[in-house]
């Protein structure tokens, strides 16, 4: 895959809000890992070969990470904190 950069937009009280591209440099990761908190504070982690996907789940409060191919290590690339 190579080089994937990804746009956030996140529409919060009807105000579109764009934030800075994230570059992901995909060949590192064999996965991704989506954990964060619900609303109701209950946890959740999902995860995924797609990194389109793992960047396009509309996080509350969470983190994206990378699982790395070399080691098996997670590697952090988006956090989310409100």
């Amino acid at each position: 895959m190579g080089l994937t950069t990804i746009a956030l937009v996140v529409n919060s009280l009807n105000n579109m809000e764009f934030y800075s591209m994230n570059t992901v440099d995909t060949n590192l990761f064999s996965s991704y890992v989506v954990t964060g908190q619900m609303v109701d504070e209950t946890r959740f982690s999902k995860k995924t070969q797609n990194p389109l996907y793992a960047f396009c789940i509309n996080l509350w409060r969470g983190s994206v990470w990378g699982i790395r191919k070399d080691n098996g290590k997670r590697k952090l690339i988006k956090r989310v904190w409100n």
